[in-house]
């Protein structure tokens, strides 16, 4: 039997389902992280450069947190709750694991959801997933991006629209980076007013440009 390649490592830890990051020892910066990570608390690889795990733990909790980290050399942390700030502005309750990988002494973080306690979450959970089904096998392109710009989650339609792979999108990219700069005043001006509360949605034509230098028209909602 061979042996897994690098290249299927690196896709099996970025499209793994559960949120994975990598984090320097020394000041528990983030190194990594896959894209489960951007889809459950919506931080971008971009984002989390400079920035360490303590960073987005609720100051509550963050003195906690730094004791657990420097714990770390004698022992893993297993499973403990945690208040995390979400990309925005948010707080959600949390679970999460770490130890040190052997071969390259640095921290390997899971992050993940508390166990349902009734049937609320249960729902949820099945309502995430169908429409998660949904954005996956739309025809259409399908994102839900923050409102500063970098993209939460993807589909593959929109990935063959724009000519951009899922990582590249969910990699710091905005629909800025790929709006037409003839098109981009109008959307900022609909934008705001989505912002400040003037209006609650918006469709606009407009055109994207591909990396190959070729633009596509769409009707952006």
């Amino acid at each position: 039997m061979q042996h897994p390649t690098a290249q299927e490592l690196s896709s099996l830890w970025q499209h793994a389902r559960e949120p994975w990051a990598v984090l320097d020892p020394s000041d528990h910066t983030f190194r990594a992280a896959n894209l489960a990570w951007t889809r459950l608390l919506g931080w971008t690889r971009a984002d989390l450069a400079g920035r360490s795990w303590p960073d987005l733990v609720h100051p509550e909790d963050r003195s906690r947190v730094r004791n657990e980290l420097r714990a770390l050399g004698s022992h893993s942390v297993q499973d403990t709750a945690v208040t995390v700030l979400t990309a925005v502005g948010d707080d959600r309750i949390l679970r999460w694991r770490a130890h040190i990988v052997p071969a390259t002494r640095r921290i390997l973080l899971t992050v993940t959801e508390p166990p349902a306690d009734d049937g609320v979450q249960t729902q949820l959970r099945e309502i995430e997933e169908r429409f998660e089904l949904a954005m996956n096998f739309a025809p259409v392109g399908m994102a839900i991006s923050r409102l500063d710009g970098p993209w939460v989650a993807v589909n593959p339609a929109l990935c063959r629209l724009f000519g951009v792979s899922e990582d590249a999108l969910l990699g710091g990219l905005s629909f800025e980076d790929l709006t037409h700069p003839d098109d981009l005043p109008a959307e900022r001006a609909l934008l705001a007013e989505l912002v400040d509360g003037a209006r609650s949605s918006y469709t606009i034509d407009k055109r994207y440009v591909r990396p190959d230098g070729s633009t596509v028209w769409t009707q952006t909602v």
